[in-house]
């Protein structure tokens, strides 16, 4: 892969220095790697306030690219649920683990994909060699229980755009229980194919469990949302009221209800983030809460990188 043109306004001095003050420390063969055995998922999606902000989904992938580069580089493992959007961040985060992982654990999975169900039936038997050879692991999920795959509706109906809805909980709950930390950045608030949207579901199921997250909110979209929320203040997106000014969710969302014992609670969701607070966010992750609020706005990739890197390592000593 040819090094990739750093658009995120950072200058090549201080790039240098941080794979100079990164990569010095990274370990010899002879001894564990940083993140050995540590699982990182990663949550991103384009979001539609991008440019409004001044960025592009360039942007947006630029930084993605260059946090996993490092993470990789220290042995750690990026757990991903994605389809195989030619493209996509699938197919990115697959080169990446195949040029940067340590040649020392050459047989190694430095990336796994989740797939829900039925996406993973698009994959060829040249797509799974691929990736095997990329060292790219693949999880397959089953459909949502109760799914007779003999019976299945129209791919346009409310009744399969229900279970398209369930199956990516599915996969997001299976995410979460087999990683150890989150990084999210981005992220739709509207026209998404969830129960809820995407990354603030993601975000919810790690924070319900106390793991360490690390938000990067200088990119809009629900991550930033999500830390308004966190912070005590009001998001114009994530509410009840807003949220159900859809029409077809809200229709998704009663059929959901009624084919649960417990119906879902829109300002109960919301609210967890509020009621959180930045503190019990902060002593999950390994960062004090300034370096949370600092985090949560920069757009600089050198000091986002030291961030992450630093929880991480905090948590890692606990």
């Amino acid at each position: 892969m040819a090094k990739k043109t750093n658009i995120a306004g950072i200058s090549k001095k201080i790039s240098d220095k941080v794979d100079r003050d990164v990569l010095e420390k990274a370990p010899t063969s002879k001894e564990q790697p940083v993140f050995a055995n540590l699982k990182i998922g990663i949550s991103i999606s384009e979001n539609p306030d991008l440019r409004k902000l001044g960025y592009s989904p360039m942007h947006l992938q630029d930084a993605m690219v260059e946090i996993s580069k490092y993470l990789i580089i220290h042995n750690a493992t990026l757990i991903y649920g994605g389809d195989l959007r030619s493209g996509g961040y699938t197919y990115l985060f697959a080169e990446l683990a195949k040029q940067y992982g340590l040649k020392e654990n050459y047989d190694t999975n430095r990336f796994v994909n989740y797939f829900a169900w039925p996406i993973h039936k698009k994959l060829t038997r040249a797509d799974e060699l691929d990736f095997k050879q990329q060292k790219v692991g693949i999880v397959k999920l089953p459909p949502p229980n109760g799914v007779d795959e003999s019976k299945l509706p129209e791919p346009s109906s409310k009744e399969m755009k229900l279970i398209m809805a369930k199956s990516f909980s599915l996969m997001r709950k299976e995410i979460n229980a087999n990683c150890d930390a989150r990084i999210l950045l981005g992220g739709k608030t509207k026209d998404f194919q969830g129960i809820y949207p995407g990354i603030p579901e993601e975000a919810y199921l790690a924070m319900l469990n106390n793991k360490p997250i690390y938000l990067l909110g200088a990119y809009g979209g629900a991550a930033r949302e999500i830390i308004n929320l966190i912070k005590g203040q009001s998001s114009e997106s994530l509410n009840k009221k807003e949220q159900l000014k859809d029409q077809n969710y809200t229709g998704l969302l009663q059929a959901f209800n009624k084919s649960q014992k417990k119906a879902i609670d829109l300002d109960e969701f919301y609210s967890f983030f509020t009621n959180y607070t930045l503190k019990r966010f902060a002593k999950n992750n390994g960062l004090s809460e300034e370096e949370n609020l600092k985090l949560f706005h920069t757009d600089n990739l050198t000091e986002i990188i030291f961030y992450i890197l630093k929880g991480l390592l905090t948590v890692r000593k606990k």
